[in-house]
């Protein structure tokens, strides 16, 4: 197992553990609130190349062209079910308050940082499932 599987793994763990973090807490607070508490979640993402990945032998290969081409479809999977969710989102909002209709500030950070995790979650999935495919 090389270090972008490894990494895609603990990414997918940080996802799960996110979203029940999420349902937990939304039994004990308001869902606003939840979500609130759960982004220190967020740091885990940022972290996991320092937790997961040491160095290796001055030998080792840290990334083939395989592993390169496998990393920029998986990207691209990820930032497109980005796109195609952000735009669906969009539309719903404009559909349900109008053209004229307003929402609060908290709802755009709230989307941005889904799509985060959207992104990180996708892409961890698409990684882990090329690597397997081939």
């Amino acid at each position: 197992m090389n270090r972008i599987e490894k990494t895609a793994i603990a990414q997918i763990i940080v996802s799960i553990v996110h979203g029940i973090l999420i349902i937990i807490l939304s039994q004990f607070y308001p869902v606003s609130k939840a979500f609130q508490i759960s982004c220190l979640m967020f740091i885990f993402y940022g972290l996991i190349p320092f937790l997961i990945l040491r160095k290796g032998k001055k030998q080792e290969v840290i990334a083939d062209e395989r592993d390169t081409v496998i990393n920029k479809k998986a990207s691209t999977i990820g930032f497109g079910s980005f796109w195609v969710t952000f735009a669906l989102v969009v539309t719903l909002i404009l559909r349900k308050t109008g053209i004229s209709g307003t929402i609060p500030a908290i709802t755009l950070l709230y989307i941005l940082l889904g799509g985060m995790a959207l992104i990180y979650t996708v892409r961890a999935a698409a990684i882990l499932l090329f690597y397997r495919v081939g």
